[in-house]
């Protein structure tokens, strides 16, 4: 122990400043770097602070990005290319895949129409991407051929279905064996009468002539044993229609009708209709597929109509729903003027103004008659429901409520107060103590979480009102505006107990 101390006896005596003095300035700059508090294992430390400076070089000036850019790319055409091991000589090695023919099974095959055939075979990509476009395949094109081919009225594409996508693959559906029906057959039958035929089954010809379904309709008037007649995807348009509502005004035995998926458009399925309503055997009618061809007007009013029935009708065909009517209010008799004159003069018989769904009251004449609330010690309830009051008659209201000390009952639903005009009112309704019942719902624009929160504060606030009239968007608010409601009834059956 005494060596060691001995030892540091030599240090003591020795004179810093005089070996400071002796250094070069090159030592000393080493000598403060070394002195340099560092601590390379906290990364939470800047580079900075973990490394001494180890950069020689002073600074050239600010960064060039475009020179430093320019730099690393001629150093880049500088630096030769490595050889490579294996040089490519480009030749092509084992054999191309070659994706074998497979034959498509005849449950697959799908047969169209000859002519449509040839226009499939022979169409270029354009036509074909105009095709895609006009029946919906808006997912085999960009946007921009997709409206091109839309909004143009001839070959408008010229790249093709550049952006294919690969479809679902679904299960293929083999087609229908063709319809056995002879028509001349049927038509004999049907001119005789034959008891046994009390079903005639057209469906999906659709090569039967146009004067021959007329013929057939005209010989169905006075047949007596059909049930069902049906014409499901025949190519018929509005004058076979026609032909079958004269069929349905005089014919007697027909129970079902089926005209689906045809070219019928609103004037022949409206003939088809008003002469159901002369048809009382009438039990089925199913017209899909046809109806989009109608105005909204047109459809609704027919199907809908309780003329169509006359005894039996078509009661098996899907029934509308039945709605109660609801008469439309009587208008608001009350006259404004006269309104307006009573509260001036504070009329102690006058306890409700009720201006409701009067839309066509004067702003002015609106913010007067809140002026005149101001000093009216007799109103109990006011009610602006949609009078179309916006911020302006808010303001109005909400200077009303900070003066008038006699008003338990407001509403202002329905109008086109925003955010600001409700704020206002929620704000002066806090200087009012008498105010119990207070609705602001269905304003022509949400008013906002802010309004929310205002609303359930001031419902915390004002113990006097006992019933509050809004929808809530937000749980929090909903929630804490439903406690203090709860809460401020309460208290107003404890009082009435008192």
């Amino acid at each position: 122990m005494s060596s060691y101390l001995k030892e540091l006896e030599k240090y003591r005596d020795i004179d810093e400043d005089e070996i400071l003095k002796t250094l070069s300035p090159e030592e000393l700059e080493q000598l403060d770097c070394e002195l340099q508090e560092m601590d390379p294992e906290n990364l939470l430390l800047p580079a900075g602070l973990r490394q001494r400076d180890q950069t020689k070089k002073s600074p050239t000036g600010p960064l060039d990005r475009d020179a430093l850019l320019q730099y690393l790319e001629q150093q880049a055409l500088e630096v030769k290319e490595r050889d490579d091991l294996v040089p490519f000589t480009g030749e092509k090695k084992g054999k191309p895949y070659i994706q074998p023919k497979r034959e498509i099974p005849a449950q697959e095959q799908i047969t169209l129409e000859p002519e449509l055939e040839e226009a499939l075979a022979n169409a270029t990509d354009a036509e074909m991407c105009d095709i895609a476009a006009i029946l919906g395949m808006y997912t085999l094109m960009s946007n921009k051929q997709y409206y091109d081919a839309i909004c143009s009225g001839e070959i408008c594409n010229t790249e093709g279905i550049s952006s294919v996508v690969q479809p679902d693959k679904y299960k293929p559906v083999p087609d229908e064996p063709p319809n056995p029906t002879n028509i001349e057959e049927i038509l004999k039958s049907v001119r005789s009468n034959d008891k046994d035929l009390e079903e005639v089954n057209l469906n999906n010809i659709k090569d039967i002539p146009i004067p021959m379904l007329t013929e057939l309709c005209e010989a169905m008037k006075t047949n007596t044993h059909v049930r069902s007649f049906s014409l499901v995807a025949t190519r018929s348009g509005d004058p076979i229609a026609n032909a079958v509502a004269d069929m349905l005004r005089e014919n007697r035995s027909l129970q079902s009708l089926n005209i689906e998926s045809n070219f019928i458009s609103s004037t022949g399925l409206m003939a088809v209709l008003k002469a159901v309503r002369e048809n009382a055997t009438l039990t089925e009618l199913p017209i899909l597929g046809m109806y989009t061809l109608m105005s909204n007007k047109q459809y609704y009013d027919a199907i809908c109509s309780g003329e169509i029935c006359n005894t039996e009708g078509i009661s098996s065909v899907v029934q509308p729903d039945k709605y109660k009517p609801v008469p439309d209010e009587p208008p608001n008799p009350t006259n404004i003027e006269e309104i307006l004159k009573s509260v001036r003069s504070n009329d102690k018989d006058l306890e409700e103004v009720n201006l409701n769904n009067i839309k066509d009251i004067p702003i002015p004449m609106l913010t007067e008659l809140c002026e005149a609330m101001k000093t009216n010690t007799h109103v109990r309830s006011f009610s602006l429901v949609a009078t179309r009051s916006g911020d302006p008659i808010a303001n109005a209201v909400a200077d009303m409520l900070r003066e008038n000390r006699s008003l338990q009952s407001l509403n202002i639903e329905s109008n086109f107060i925003s955010s600001t005009g409700l704020m206002a009112v929620l704000k002066a309704v806090r200087e009012n103590a008498t105010l119990t019942e207070l609705r602001v719902d269905n304003q022509r624009q949400w008013p906002g979480d802010a309004v929310e929160m205002e609303m359930a504060t001031v419902l915390e606030q004002c113990p006097s009102i006992v019933r509050f009239g809004y929808h809530f968007t937000q749980q929090g608010p909903r929630a804490r505006a439903a406690q203090a409601v709860t809460r401020n009834n309460e208290l107003r059956r404890q009082q009435k107990k008192r």
